[in-house]
C-alpha cells in the first residue's frame, strides 16, 4: 500500500469545506448584524402605536438570538471538525515519517488504520456540517423577511 498517495487523497474535501466555512462565517456575521440592529436601533420606533408591536417585536428578538446560536453552534461543530482533521492529517503525516523505513511493520498498520478511521469519522461528518450551514441560512433568510414585514408594518 502506498501511505503518501493515502495521505493526499485525504484532502479531496477541501473545496467543500472552504465553501461551507465562508458561507457560514456571513450567515454568522449577518445574524449577529442583525441581532445587534434588533436590539439598539430599535429603540427609536415607537412601537406603543400599536396594541401587537411590542409582542412583535420581542417574537423577532428572541428568534434572532435563536438564529445566532444556531449560526454559533454551526461555527462550533466546524471549527471543532476542522481541528479533528488537522490533527489526524498530522498524526498521519507523523507515522509516515517515523515509520518510513518500516512501513511494513504491524504496529505501523494498526496505528495508521486507527488514525485514519477516525479522520474519516470526522470526514464524514461534513454533511452533517452542510445540514447546520443550510439551516442557519434559511433561519437568517425568514428573519430578514421577518424584519421587513415589522418594518413595513410600522412606517
Amino acid at each position: 500500500m502506498d501511505y503518501n498517495k493515502s495521505l493526499e487523497l485525504v484532502l479531496f474535501s477541501e473545496k467543500a469545506e472552504k465553501t461551507l466555512k465562508e458561507m457560514n462565517n456571513w450567515m454568522f456575521g449577518i445574524s449577529l448584524g442583525i441581532c445587534s440592529l434588533i436590539l439598539f436601533k430599535f429603540n427609536d420606533f415607537d412601537m406603543y402605536k400599536y396594541c401587537e408591536t411590542l409582542l412583535v417585536y420581542k417574537i423577532l428578538v428572541f428568534y434572532s438570538l435563536l438564529t445566532l446560536f444556531v449560526n454559533g453552534f454551526s461555527k462550533y461543530v466546524i471549527l471543532g471538525r476542522e481541528s479533528k482533521l488537522n490533527i489526524a492529517y498530522g498524526m498521519l503525516s507523523k507515522l509516515l515519517i517515523l515509520y518510513r523505513k518500516d512501513e511494513s511493520s504491524e504496529e505501523f498498520k494498526n496505528e495508521w488504520d486507527s488514525v485514519m478511521r477516525g479522520w474519516v469519522l470526522e470526514h464524514n461528518r461534513l454533511n452533517y456540517m452542510a445540514s447546520l450551514v443550510k439551516l442557519s441560512t434559511v433561519l437568517n433568510m425568514v428573519l430578514v423577511l421577518g424584519i421587513a414585514s415589522f418594518i413595513v408594518y410600522l412606517l
